[in-house]
């Protein structure tokens, strides 16, 4: 078989990068085995202009956010397109406005907001009736907003291409076998496939085998509860410490951790236990659990994505490393790395793993 790029991993930057291709008419191949614990089908694929305890402006905002919500909204379309409504029934867009009430957890807290909303005025804003959700939640200090924030529903994604692209016959459904692949004059071979180039976008399996594991990735660990809150809207996204995110079939998502020491990637009894508490204390509603997630990121120590070309491979590529912000800044750099690849437009050099090349040279 021929192809002119084989991408290795369906989850996010995977994604991503095969349908920018699709788009640009590169003939492509994805390999992947599916798997339940990835991270991002774990992720409560939110995207927001301000984040974090410190409440700092989120990388890129201005450009990679405007360029989510048009990409999120076009996958959508393509898919319905794509697929017979047989395979593909859902026909909830991918992507909605779902803004963060955060509410304060101390003074401290609240004062920082007020700062922070002069600083970041176009995305920080005050409620007209701090005592709103009162017949929701148990807060006494008020609460802000971080708006526009939305919210991707990841496993219909993933879900819709993965059927575009087994319709296509652009999927090869196995773990991918480092032993059958070799690199050749023209490009590389994998197993009976011949292609120009190859790209892991294959999450925290890169940081420990392969070509790339000698860049700077520190993997964390995550955890979510999945649970039923009887009452509560699903129009926003809640915060006070932890988060709840509505998920789907009328669920919410509860979490999360960044852990960088564990041991395994299972769920916890600890987690489970403090985020029961938690709820118990904040939440108004009887709630349930009715599943525990965790699952490892594949974030990097400068909070940068690692995208281009091995050094002294040229033929073999990355596109990974978006951590936990992978569900916004994934469709930039995935359009990046396969405009860079149909026309050979060069990479944001924050991004860029050339600046690792004395680095991945000493492998």
């Amino acid at each position: 078989m021929q192809t002119s790029v084989i991408i290795v991993g369906q989850g996010l930057c995977g994604t991503w990068l095969s349908y920018w291709l699709q788009q640009a008419g590169i003939p492509y191949i994805v390999v992947d085995e599916e798997k339940e614990n990835t991270s991002t089908r774990v992720a409560s694929g939110v995207i927001n202009p301000v984040t974090g305890r410190r409440m700092t402006r989120t990388w890129l905002a201005d450009t990679i956010i405007p360029f989510a919500v048009h990409a999120y909204a076009s996958m959508h379309e393509h898919i319905l397109h794509e697929l017979s409504p047989a395979a593909y029934q859902q026909e909830i867009p991918l992507i909605r406005r779902c803004d963060i009430i955060d509410f304060f957890s101390s003074p401290d807290r609240r004062i920082d907001f007020e700062k922070k909303a002069t600083q970041f005025a176009a995305h920080l804003e005050w409620p007209e009736d701090e005592h709103h959700f009162l017949h929701h939640f148990q807060y006494e200090m008020g609460y802000g907003i971080v708006a526009p924030s939305y919210q991707v529903d990841l496993q219909q994604m993933l879900e819709g291409w993965r059927k575009f692209l087994q319709q296509k016959d652009l999927l090869l459904s196995e773990q991918f076998d480092h032993s059958a692949l070799q690199l050749t004059q023209q490009g590389v071979q994998y197993k009976d496939i011949q292609a120009s180039q190859i790209v892991f976008a294959d999450g925290v399996a890169a940081a420990a085998s392969g070509y790339f594991q000698l860049l700077p990735f520190a993997p964390n660990k995550g955890e979510a509860l999945i649970v039923e809150i009887d009452g509560l809207p699903a129009s926003n996204i809640y915060k006070k410490g932890s988060t709840i995110t509505p998920w789907k079939n009328g669920l919410f998502w509860v979490g999360s951790t960044y852990e960088n020491q564990y041991t395994d990637i299972l769920p916890t009894a600890a987690f489970r236990q403090e985020k029961e508490a938690w709820l118990r204390s904040f939440v108004k509603h009887d709630f349930k659990v009715i599943d525990h997630l965790a699952s490892v990121r594949p974030a990097t120590v400068e909070r940068r994505p690692f995208a281009g070309w091995h050094p002294l491979h040229p033929q073999v590529g990355i596109l990974n490393g978006t951590g936990t912000k992978g569900v916004t800044i994934a469709p930039y750099f995935g359009k990046q790395l396969a405009d860079n690849i149909a026309q050979q437009t060069p990479m944001m050099p924050e991004a860029d793993i050339k600046r690792f090349a004395r680095v991945l040279s000493r492998g």
